[in-house]
């Protein structure tokens, strides 16, 4: 198996200083961005930051729109991918993409992996 992972960071303040520019240019309107804690929205940028470097790296789609990754959170309250443009390029090749994102007070990470299996790399 291959896995390639992807992680993008963040400096809390830097969204502090942005967040409504960063809440419209990466937040579709049903995210509700509006209502998220400050850590848990930069480390949601991150993972859709890093979600985008995954796809551009195994597919045509080296553009992305950041407000076509939707992402939330499961009964657990692991971040889990509830919208992603590009998903039937994974379908049936033996990719997964799996997330993960962390915060600080004052610095958020997001992680995007891809595992593939032998013949599919």
């Amino acid at each position: 198996m291959q896995i390639r992972t992807f992680v993008e960071t963040v400096a809390i303040p830097e969204i502090a200083t942005r967040r409504a520019e960063i809440e419209t240019a990466c937040f579709a309107q049903q995210e509700s961005a509006s209502l998220l804690r400050l850590q848990t929205l930069a480390g949601i940028v991150c993972v859709k930051r890093a979600v985008k470097a995954a796809l551009a790296s195994r597919t045509a789609l080296a553009v992305v729109d950041e407000k076509d990754i939707v992402i939330g959170h499961d009964g657990q309250g692991a971040p889990i991918i509830l919208e992603l443009p590009a998903a039937a390029c994974f379908r049936g090749k033996g990719h997964t993409l799996c997330i993960s994102l962390s915060h600080t007070k004052n610095h958020a990470c997001g992680c995007a992996v891809i595992e593939q299996e032998p013949d599919n790399a």
